[in-house]
């Protein structure tokens, strides 16, 4: 084993604790260059913390690709509730940077890395990163610009500088947060979003200037930490432009569904499986609705119950419940009732 890859290990191994082992995010600038990347990583950080149970990792391959830069492929597994490693199922496998920066050896954001030759433009407040080959549409984006000044003032702040990257779809957007492996990139709709509120990152594989989606949760996580994540996800469906047409048909597939379904209780709707099938969901488009419903019903002070309401489970139906003045066990029936008009 050299020197360098004797570095390289004694590097790593610190980082891959501090994912695995940290309960809040937290990086060492000892291990990564924060002159690069304040907050490099995080993404690989989030995923390990949704996974069910420990994690354990095993470096594949450490691959030198010229003088002073390295890539490290690992790969996590998912272990049993008791930390053992019988059978474990692969999680993700991850490649990240590490390059030599004066005398020591440094992690850096493999997305940096993976855009380094592309494109910028800068529309408004929106700066876009797109491969050169990509045929950028101006009046697209400033479309997007323009949407972000309305969502401005519907929620009465500035808007922030956002860094946009493009992607063909969900596998290259994985690619460059340093997944060469994520059961997420291969999803069957293939239109994948993120935002990454830290940086003002948005990453968008729908291969388009435009994706409503995601910025809204910029918005929303940047200045509303009060803000449940289901009514975060009707709020981003309920202010998305670009599928409006598409909202009333979503809900028809609903309603149908539920029909012939009266055993699933709407009440519980934070417990349930979301994907019902067909693309709809209940995180995504009974929250819609149940965002379209409150605001209508009180359009003064509606927004800012729901913004500053909670992250909190019973944050979320105590909100509910003051703006529209129904309790927890009556929220099936409402919403199937809302849904018997589609």
């Amino acid at each position: 084993m050299s020197n360098e890859t004797k570095e390289i290990l004694e590097l790593w191994q610190p980082y891959l604790d501090s994912l695995i082992k940290n309960e809040k995010f937290n990086v060492d600038s000892s291990v990564w260059d924060t002159e690069i990347d304040s907050i490099g990583g995080i993404e690989l950080y989030y995923h390990i913390k949704q996974a069910d149970g420990p994690i354990n990792a095993e470096i594949l391959n450490i691959q030198k690709l010229d003088s002073n830069k390295y890539s490290v492929k690992t790969a996590f597994y998912n272990l049993s509730e008791s930390g053992k490693s019988n059978n474990p199922s692969l999680n993700c496998i991850y490649d990240i940077v590490i390059r030599k920066k004066g005398k020591a050896f440094k992690v850096y954001n493999f997305l940096s890395e993976y855009t380094e030759d592309w494109s910028k433009k800068e529309v408004g407040n929106i700066v876009y990163h797109y491969t050169p080959s990509y045929p950028f549409n101006l009046i697209k984006a400033k479309t997007m610009s323009k949407y972000c000044d309305s969502l401005a003032k519907f929620f009465s702040m500035e808007s922030p500088i956002i860094n946009y990257y493009i992607f063909k779809n969900s596998q290259e957007t994985f690619y460059s947060m340093g997944f060469l492996y994520n059961r997420d990139m291969y999803d069957t709709y293939q239109i994948f979003g993120r935002a990454d509120p830290n940086r003002n990152i948005v990453y968008c594989g729908n291969n388009s200037e435009i994706f409503p989606h995601e910025i809204v949760h910029l918005y929303t996580h940047k200045y509303y930490s009060t803000l449940h994540s289901f009514f975060d996800e009707g709020f981003a469906e309920y202010l998305d432009f670009s599928i409006q047409t598409k909202k009333i048909s979503k809900r028809k597939v609903m309603a149908n569904y539920l029909n012939n379904n009266p055993q699933i209780n709407l009440s519980n709707i934070l417990e349930l499986d979301d994907r019902i099938g067909n693309g709809t969901s209940y995180k995504y488009d009974i929250s819609c609705l149940l965002v379209e419903k409150l605001l209508e019903k009180d359009p003064k002070q509606g927004l800012h119950k729901i913004l500053s309401g909670g992250t909190k489970n019973e944050d979320f139906y105590a909100t509910v419940t003051s703006i529209l003045g129904i309790e927890k066990r009556e929220i099936n029936n409402v919403i199937r009732g809302w849904l018997t008009n589609y």
